[in-house]
């Protein structure tokens, strides 16, 4: 029952949070979409920072994956493992995308503070573009810069869907997804690989 329990207020601030964004929600909306008690989002989670920290913490990948990336030698293969997983993770989880979205746009400080596998996954992506700029494999003038722009391209197309009546067949199937982002970020780096062509 316990289980059941915080698996629904999950579901609930999942989804709030999606809809109205993080600041926007209360814990007693979250509970009565929940149809459970107001305390127990902190029995179970410790407070509204830590549910959204517990919504968040599976949509990147984990030491697990992480290691399967490590084993990779090339910068730009391990960039386009960030890539491939990232998109799989929004095709399965979009209310998690959507949130991520609307705290980014707002700058919010949760960002820093308690969301540390949020920040490690995109640190790690930089560091990847650091070094596969370094081996001469992309050409940027800012890491800064490069860092942001793949950003907006892994995270906005999902939810470009206020612009469907100028697609024709929008969104493509998950691995044509994958290969027309990954192709795109490649050569917005400057990429001198065949993948980019």
């Amino acid at each position: 029952m316990n289980e059941d329990v915080k698996a629904r207020i999950l579901a609930a601030a999942k989804k709030l949070f999606a809809e109205k964004g993080y600041s926007a929600t209360s814990i007693r909306q979250i509970c009565e979409e929940a149809g459970a008690n107001v305390a127990l989002v902190s029995y179970h989670f410790g407070g509204k920072e830590k549910l959204l920290d517990a919504v968040l913490r599976n949509f990147f990948p984990d030491e697990m994956r992480y290691a399967v990336m490590e084993r990779l030698e090339n910068p730009v293969d391990r960039l386009k493992f960030l890539i491939r997983e990232f998109l799989i993770a929004m095709r399965t989880d979009p209310e998690v995308t959507r949130i991520l979205m609307l705290e980014i746009m707002l700058g919010a400080e949760r960002l820093k503070t308690i969301l540390p596998h949020t920040l490690s996954f995109w640190q790690r992506l930089r560091e990847e573009i650091r070094a596969a700029t370094e081996q001469g494999l992309f050409d940027i003038d800012s890491l800064d810069h490069a860092l942001v722009q793949t950003m907006a391209v892994m995270i906005y197309p999902l939810h470009s869907s206020g612009f469907q009546p100028l697609m024709e067949s929008w969104p493509p199937d998950l691995e044509t997804e994958i290969a027309q982002r990954t192709r795109f970020v490649l050569r917005g780096l400057g990429a001198r690989t065949e993948d980019a062509q």
